[in-house]
């Protein structure tokens, strides 16, 4: 998933030398790509342990919860993105922008759509995020879905697929929620159907999904 490969990208985002908090970060973000997630999660406790600045204390707890919601930890993912957003003093988008992702991811869990929403409209109002943009429109149209707002969602869906830089596996993701919003929300066969094909075309390992839901089309 698009959130897979933000992990990388959030050190570099700061700036940071490969001093001992960077070095367990990556470490962690290493582990998280390869599937190890448990040895993830224990890297940035090693770096939360090393945090000297809020923003790095805030972004070893962000991460930490966006693994936690990969591992449907959605308790321990809530505590740690909540401690991140707590954090004394004043920290950067980088980290901040993680710890709301994993909170919304947290609130869909929870069917808070409207507290999920919050979660996006702060993040939104961040600087300095556009390589989160993505998972941002996708969060935020999972939550209008859940509150009826069908339109909004696919708003939100069909804007990831004008966003440079979005890998086809991510836009095929997008195209599956377009047509889950067609058809369960708007009633539209048609446009679901149309939406289901392309989101096995970009993204083959949706294909088994997207045929499910086909099925269920007159």
């Amino acid at each position: 998933m698009f959130v897979v490969s933000l992990m990388a990208l959030l050190v570099s985002a700061l700036g940071q030398s490969a001093d001992p908090y960077t070095a367990k970060l990556q470490a962690g973000d290493a582990k998280f790509v390869s599937g190890d997630q448990n040895g993830a999660v224990a890297d940035y406790e090693a770096a939360l342990a090393d945090a000297q600045t809020p923003t790095q204390r805030a972004l070893a707890l962000g991460k930490k919860a966006m693994v936690l919601v990969q591992m449907r930890d959605y308790p321990t993912a809530r505590e740690a993105a909540d401690s991140a957003l707590s954090t004394n003093g004043s920290i950067e988008s980088v980290a901040e922008v993680t710890a709301l992702q994993a909170l919304a991811k947290c609130q869909l869990h929870e069917k808070d759509y409207p507290g999920a929403l919050d979660s996006m409209s702060r993040a939104g109002e961040l600087s300095g995020i556009e390589w989160a943009k993505p998972e941002l429109a996708m969060i935020r149209g999972d939550a209008e879905r859940g509150t009826g707002m069908f339109d909004a969602a696919l708003a939100s869906y069909r804007s990831i697929l004008d966003m440079p830089e979005v890998s086809s596996g991510f836009r095929g993701v997008a195209w599956l929620n377009i047509g889950l919003t067609e058809q369960y929300g708007l009633k539209n066969g048609l446009n679901a159907k149309e939406a289901y094909v392309n989101a096995g075309e970009l993204n083959p390992g949706l294909q088994a999904e997207t045929e499910a839901h086909l099925a269920k089309i007159p």
